[in-house]
């Protein structure tokens, strides 16, 4: 089961006109949105009806991903728990 879905914003609405299908990627202007697209899940895209620009998420998180991303990271709290008893109880 994936626990991210990755999709691709051109095919969503635009924010400010509500057309399907007029999203094209844009290019970074500044500093900022170069580090914005670069190391976060957010691109750059404009609507070609209405000239809206702005960020679009490119992953998409269900019930059912959260759900699974609430069971690792329960298994790692869990994990981490028996290794401190463990390595408290037997090697110190």
């Amino acid at each position: 089961m994936k626990v991210l879905i990755q999709r691709n914003p051109i095919f969503s609405k635009c924010s400010s006109c509500n057309s399907v299908g007029t999203l094209h990627k844009s290019r970074a202007r500044g500093a900022w949105e170069q580090f914005v697209k670069k190391f976060t899940i957010f691109k750059l895209y404009r609507c070609k009806n209405c000239g809206w620009r702005g960020y679009k998420s490119t992953i998409i998180l269900t019930t059912e991903s959260l759900e699974t991303l609430a069971i690792y990271i329960a298994l790692a709290v869990v994990s981490g728990f028996i290794i401190n008893f463990v390595i408290k109880r037997f090697i110190s």
